[in-house]
């Protein structure tokens, strides 16, 4: 109602209004909150993202190919920060040109193409919880399809608005085929939002279900449904198992001597027996594991 449509960027209403109310105090105590608040969502999710680079794609690969990963002769803490800062570094840079070469698209534009991306998780998040026969090749399958499908009708248009060539490809199809218009796939007349979303979700799905059933699930597979999907008819069954495992003890061994030192957890792993009194061991047990070991 203030101002004209189009006039002042939506995602400056706040600040844009103190300014036409000709009030300084209140536009410098909105800024200083928009700036603090936007800050703090750069360095939080710069943060959480360069944590999930190290944890889940270089440290995994560094320790299949370190030898002395398992022998706890390295010691990884400055790697990690090193790889984590590097990640901020790269994250920071990655989104300046992406938000660049957006030009003025709005803040909430991005959110909700982000939002688009992350629902792709969704089929084999909830088939996962509810659906006994399904199998991690179907969820893998679908969800490189989904995303697939999500950065041809919504990401990649993103880009597109603002060049002669994008805007062919936009109207006309790649190759001249109007039925693989990126925001109109096989003539659907919908919002761009809504169309990449149901197209991506779709396939997504239907990916999902197709390789599911294209194959019997593995050993694990099935163990996995019956812990979170149990049969109706199988009797409840105590939570705690006995697992085998490949894991040694001199692994573990290993592990917490890279954070306690080679000779603390040497130090902890010898039991306390007394010659004279081979039962004392039990006697003096602790009642809980986390009274013989620290929280690591």
């Amino acid at each position: 109602m203030t101002f004209p449509f189009g006039a002042v960027d939506t995602d400056m209403y706040v600040l844009a209004l103190p300014i036409e109310g000709n009030s300084p105090l209140l536009s410098v105590v909105v800024f200083v909150g928009g700036m603090s608040a936007a800050t703090a969502m750069v360095i939080v999710e710069c943060v959480a993202l360069s944590i999930m680079v190290s944890n889940d794609i270089v440290v995994p690969l560094v320790l299949q190919r370190s030898p002395e990963s398992r022998t706890g002769q390295k010691d990884f803490g400055d790697f990690l920060l090193r790889v984590r800062r590097f990640a901020i570094f790269g994250i920071m840079v990655m989104a300046y040109f992406y938000y660049r070469a957006l030009g003025n698209t709005q803040l909430a534009a991005i959110g909700l193409l982000s939002f688009a991306a992350i629902a792709q998780l969704a089929p084999a998040f909830f088939g996962g919880l509810f659906w006994r026969r399904a199998t991690a090749q179907g969820a893998m399958a679908g969800m490189v399809v989904g995303v697939a499908v999500w950065i041809y009708t919504l990401f990649l248009p993103s880009f597109l608005d603002g060049n002669t060539a994008g805007m062919q490809l936009l109207r006309h199809g790649p190759f001249g085929i109007a039925a693989l218009r990126p925001q109109a796939l096989f003539g659907a007349d919908l919002p761009p939002l809504l169309h990449g979303v149901l197209w991506s979700l779709a396939l997504n799905l239907m990916t999902y279900i197709v390789l599911s059933l294209s194959r019997a699930p593995s050993s694990i597979e099935r163990l996995q449904a019956d812990l979170f999907v149990p049969h109706a008819l199988a009797p409840m069954t105590p939570t705690f198992r006995r697992w085998r495992t490949t894991v040694t003890v001199q692994d573990i061994q290993s592990t917490v001597a890279q954070y306690l030192g080679p000779d603390r957890a040497r130090h902890r792993s010898k039991p306390s027996r007394s010659p004279a009194n081979p039962t004392s061991t039990r006697q003096h047990r602790p009642t809980s594991n986390c009274c013989s070991m620290p929280n690591i």
